[in-house]
């Protein structure tokens, strides 16, 4: 065998290896929410720094199972996405009360009051901000109270 054969070969298996600890990282991290790609993209990297294979073939970082060091890392909630704890999509359910903090979403009716209409814009604007959210950007078609 050449010494250019030998190099390709051991070029394909270093490829392999590389693709195949890709492999679990992604499945590893799959699940997370993470805030965006840049997130995902640095998450990835300080895995890999750490990651190493197993004589089993698995993948591991700091002694420790590859998905129960992921999920004992302090640095990944940083990264990862805000999950609103309340939705005003599924009326009726429990979160919907929640949804705009103490402000009751079942009291917006027809018959309230300017100064009630006042209040629930403000409880509802106030929430928005905390997720993030721009109340105009996405209200199209909706007519104000």
């Amino acid at each position: 065998m050449s010494q250019d054969t030998l190099q390709q070969m051991q070029a394909k298996i270093a490829a392999m290896e590389t693709q195949l600890q890709e492999r679990a990282i992604e499945a590893a991290t799959s699940h997370l929410p993470f805030a965006n790609n840049s997130c995902r993209e640095a998450t990835r990297d300080l895995i890999r720094a750490a990651i190493k294979k197993e004589t089993d073939g698995s993948y591991s970082a700091d002694n420790l199972p590859l998905d129960v060091y992921i999920s004992q890392q302090q640095w990944i909630p940083g990264m990862l996405a805000e999950v609103p704890t309340g939705t005003t999509v599924n009326p009726g359910g429990p979160a919907r009360r929640e949804a705009a903090g103490s402000f009751d979403l079942d009291a917006i009716n027809p018959k309230m009051t300017a100064e009630d209409k006042d209040k629930a814009r403000a409880a509802i604007s106030s929430e928005l901000a905390k997720m993030n959210l721009n109340p105009m950007s996405s209200a199209r078609g909706v007519r104000p109270l």
